[in-house]
């Protein structure tokens, strides 16, 4: 009997080590149980995350911008080129023009004439800092011609494409090696698609 009464003291008045909740029973006979703390210390830490897709542009200065177009506005403005516009002198080139236009989206015109047909016409641009690039391709043949580019970003609904955001120098090589056994460059012309500029504020 005493064993057992012993054995009843020892399980009856154990404290429950469970976390949150303790549990201090009082059976007869028993000392009163020590008053249960909580120990929030000994319970699991709850995680929550939450996943937020965030996408970002790195500037060719190195700035990490949330838009594209911020890496152009702080960095390079339309008064940082210097188009040379004496190249069509003493030239077959009688003109060249490019004018805001639309595509179905905001876009671009590129009109020229010459007065004899070149072996080929090529469209060129270059961005801030670079050497001019080939954008557009002309065979033979052909003296005066409308030419539409697209303000996006691959998106092919027109003759070519130029990324918004960005300001170019725009020219056009004229291959004469024909006829007067020279290449012949337009003048060179500032096109600026940047979020406020002309081409970007015309309404398609």
């Amino acid at each position: 009997m005493i064993v057992i009464s012993v054995l009843s003291v020892l399980i009856g008045c154990a404290p429950a080590q469970e976390c949150p909740g303790c549990i201090c029973p009082e059976p007869k006979g028993c000392e009163p149980c020590p008053t249960c703390e909580l120990d929030l210390s000994k319970c699991p830490t709850i995680i929550e995350t939450e996943e937020i897709e965030s996408v970002q542009y790195v500037c060719k200065d190195g700035r990490v911008v949330n838009e594209s177009e911020e890496c152009v506005t702080q960095y390079v403005t339309p008064n940082m080129f210097s188009p040379r516009t004496s190249n069509e002198e003493g030239t077959a080139i009688e003109e060249v023009t490019i004018k805001p236009a639309c595509q179905g989206i905001n876009a671009g015109q590129v009109y020229f004439r010459v007065k004899s047909s070149p072996v080929n016409i090529t469209f060129q641009l270059k961005e801030y800092g670079e050497e001019y690039r080939d954008v557009y391709f002309i065979k033979r043949g052909v003296r005066e011609a409308y030419k539409y580019f697209a303000i996006c970003d691959k998106c092919g609904i027109a003759d070519f494409d130029l990324k918004p955001g960005t300001i170019y120098l725009f020219r056009i090589r004229f291959d004469q090696s024909v006829v007067y056994k020279r290449i012949e460059y337009s003048n060179e012309h500032v096109i600026d698609l940047t979020k406020l500029s002309d081409y970007m504020a015309n309404q398609c």
